[in-house]
C-alpha cells in the first residue's frame, strides 16, 4: 500500500468541443473541488493531457499546498506541467508525437491530401504540427509522459533513470470513442510501472483513470466515459530496478537463464 494520496481528475470531455474553442476549465476546478472534499489528504492532483489551455494563479486557493500536474494545449506542443504556489515550476514536452495526429510525414508533400481529408472531417485551417520535446526530464519528483509515450518501454526508463520517483501519464483516449482501443492503451501502459518498479498514476479524458502498483495491479480505478475523480494512494520509490539499470539486456539475460534452466531440467529427466 501507498503512504501518499493522489487525486486524479475525468473530464470526459468530447474532443471535438475542444477543436471548436471549448474551455474545460470550470469542468476540471469543480471536480477538484469535489474531489478534495471527499480526499483532502490528497498531497498531488492529477489532470488528463490537454485538459486546459492555460492554469490561473487562481488555483491556488482551490490546491493550498498541494501539487498540480496538468496536461496543457499550447497550440504548437503538447505540454505537462507541474504547478505549485500559483506558478508553474517544470514542464515537460511530449517527444514521441503521433503520425498523423501531432505530425504530419511529409507534410509539405502531401498537402494537398491532408487538406481534402481535413476538410472531409469538417475541419477547417492550415496543416501544423506540433513541435516535439527535447529529452526527459521528471516534473520534479515524477515522471510525467504523455499519452502513447506509455507504450514505449524507454520513456518510462529514461524517466526512472533520471531520477522519478513516480510515473505519470496524462492521456487523451477519447479519440477511440466506444472502441477497445482505450483499454488496450491502458493495460500496454501497466507493464511501464513493472519494469520500472515505480507506482503509475494515469489519468485520462474520459479514461482510462487509474492507480497502479509497481507490480501491475490497478488499486484503483474510474469506470469509463463519465466524468468524476479518483482518490488512489501511491509511494515514492528511488531503487532502480534491473531493466531500469539494463534496459532490454535485462529482458535478454532473464530469457537466456530461463532457456538454460530448462535445459537442465530436461537433461535431468532424461537421467
Amino acid at each position: 500500500m501507498g503512504d501518499h494520496t493522489a487525486l486524479l481528475v475525468q473530464g470526459n470531455i468530447n474532443p471535438l468541443r475542444k477543436l471548436e474553442g471549448f474551455s474545460a476549465d470550470e469542468i476540471y476546478q469543480e471536480l477538484t473541488r469535489q474531489g478534495l472534499r471527499a480526499h483532502p489528504e490528497a498531497a498531488v492532483v492529477v489532470w488528463p493531457e490537454t485538459a486546459v489551455a492555460h492554469l490561473s494563479p487562481d488555483l491556488t486557493s482551490l490546491l493550498g499546498p498541494r501539487e498540480l500536474l496538468s496536461g496543457l494545449e499550447t497550440g504548437f506542443s503538447n505540454r505537462m506541467v507541474l504547478f505549485k504556489g500559483g506558478q508553474i515550476t517544470h514542464q515537460y514536452d511530449k517527444n514521441r508525437l503521433v503520425p498523423f495526429g501531432e505530425n504530419f510525414p511529409w507534410g509539405e508533400a502531401l498537402r494537398p491530401l491532408y487538406r481534402f481529408f481535413f476538410r472531409a472531417l469538417g475541419f477547417e485551417g492550415e496543416l501544423v504540427g506540433r513541435t516535439p520535446g527535447q529529452g526527459y526530464t521528471p516534473l520534479g519528483r515524477y515522471g510525467a509522459f504523455i499519452c502513447y509515450e506509455s507504450v514505449f518501454p524507454s520513456v518510462a526508463r529514461a524517466l526512472a533513470l533520471e531520477g522519478a520517483e513516480v510515473l505519470v501519464l496524462a492521456s487523451n483516449d477519447a479519440w477511440y470513442g466506444p472502441s477497445f482501443g482505450g483499454q488496450q492503451h491502458f493495460q500496454m501502459g501497466r507493464l511501464r510501472a513493472v519494469e520500472t518498479g515505480r507506482w503509475l498514476l494515469r489519468a485520462g479524458n474520459d479514461g482510462v483513470t487509474a492507480v497502479v502498483d509497481p507490480y501491475g495491479r490497478v488499486v484503483a480505478q474510474l469506470p469509463q466515459r463519465q466524468a468524476g475523480f479518483l482518490g488512489g494512494t501511491f509511494a515514492y520509490r528511488q531503487a532502480q530496478t534491473p531493466y531500469a539499470r539494463l534496459g532490454d539486456w535485462a529482458v535478454g539475460l532473464a530469457g537466456l537463464f530461463g532457456l538454460v534452466g530448462l535445459r537442465r531440467r530436461g537433461k535431468g529427466a532424461i537421467v
